[in-house]
């Protein structure tokens, strides 16, 4: 039987919550928050590479409006 929607309401804040509260903590510790840049921008590469993002002058017009 399927969970109602309440409690998956109520699971995804406390996801994003504790998320919130992850994302502070790393801020606050200046080491830790440059690692983090930086892991994000290599993800950000290779997402980019296997053709996952495209910049706004590859994109056709009609994605553009989308």
């Amino acid at each position: 039987m399927a969970r109602p929607k309440v409690d998956l309401e109520k699971r995804r804040q406390q996801k994003r919550d504790c998320e919130r509260r992850r994302r502070e903590k790393v801020r606050s510790n200046p080491e830790q928050y440059e690692k983090a840049k930086q892991q994000e921008r290599e993800r950000y590469y290779e997402r980019k590479k296997q053709g996952k993002i495209k910049l706004i002058g590859e994109v056709s017009r009609r994605e553009k409006k989308d």
